[in-house]
């Protein structure tokens, strides 16, 4: 049985006998922790067991709601390892944002995956030469992150850290606050940007997340972005329109996309806060156009 079915259920007896299955023909190593060779494989190594999606049982939980089961994973005995990518370079966390999952949960992951990362970069300035992974308890080694879009630069602090997290991409150039606005989650958008969220990402596609807000017609969410731009960037207005005015890779503003939807109501919004009517896509059509 494929552990996502598993893991749609609570009993975790049922997915432990599952992991030791896969696990003794495996190397568990491609998670973020592994048990000793000399020793049975121990439950706590079994939980950083990646499936061929990439994914661990935790970040199973996670995708399909299943919130109960992750708070578990992420808990004694079990310390299942948050900060993990799977084949589309999806974090746990990443994936909970899309989900929506809830704010309480958010952040334990993500004061994990914080704690998780500082722990990797601590321990890689004393030994960089070290690739050997440990085992899960707290003298552990950490084992090295694998993973592709956690790639924004930090100081080392928990702040920039949670930035960091907070602002991988996933394989198509997704990142939370993508993922989150797509699907409509105002509360979560909230909590990503004051935690450092990057505003100005736009994904393989070039959509922003005002882009993705205003495709979804959310009034109060699309509020939300312009408001919280126009105080970030209030010192420089000229950085406000420029965000507004970014364009996709058809060249298409998020004033585009209301113009497209038929949005009068998002629309005129969207020109009394800055965006350019006269704005031409790629094909030379301004938004009234389309």
């Amino acid at each position: 049985m494929h552990l996502s079915e598993l893991c749609r259920n609570s009993d975790i007896d049922v997915i432990t006998a599952r992991l030791r299955q896969v696990a003794s023909g495996s190397d568990t190593s491609a998670g973020n922790y592994v048990g000793d060779e000399a020793e049975p494989v121990d439950t706590r190594g079994l939980w950083s067991y990646q499936d061929n999606d990439g994914r661990t049982a935790f970040h199973w939980a996670i995708a399909l709601k299943n919130f109960d089961l992750a708070r578990t994973l992420m808990q004694e005995p079990y310390n299942s390892p948050v900060l993990t990518g799977d084949e589309e370079w999806n974090t746990p966390f990443a994936t909970a944002c899309s989900v929506g999952a809830p704010l309480d949960l958010l952040r334990e992951v993500l004061d994990r995956s914080v704690a998780a990362f500082a722990a990797q970069m601590k321990h890689t300035e004393a030994h960089p030469s070290d690739t050997i992974a440990g085992t899960a308890d707290g003298d552990a080694t950490p084992a090295p992150l694998h993973i592709p879009g956690l790639s924004r630069s930090t100081d080392g602090t928990p702040a920039s850290i949670a930035a960091a997290v907070i602002d991988a991409e996933d394989a198509t150039g997704q990142t939370a606050l993508l993922l989150a606005a797509g699907r409509g989650h105002t509360a979560i958008v909230r909590f990503l940007v004051e935690h450092g969220a990057d505003l100005m990402r736009q994904n393989g596609r070039g959509q922003s997340a005002l882009h993705r807000a205003v495709n979804r017609g959310n009034v109060e969410l699309v509020e939300y972005l312009v408001s919280t731009s126009e105080a970030v960037h209030a010192a420089n207005k000229a950085v406000h329109r420029r965000w507004m005015d970014l364009q996709d890779v058809r060249g298409d503003s998020a004033l585009f996309y209301a113009s497209m939807d038929n949005n009068e109501e998002l629309g005129r919004y969207l020109l009394r806060h800055g965006a350019d009517r006269d704005l031409r896509n790629t094909a030379g059509k301004t938004f009234w156009e389309v």
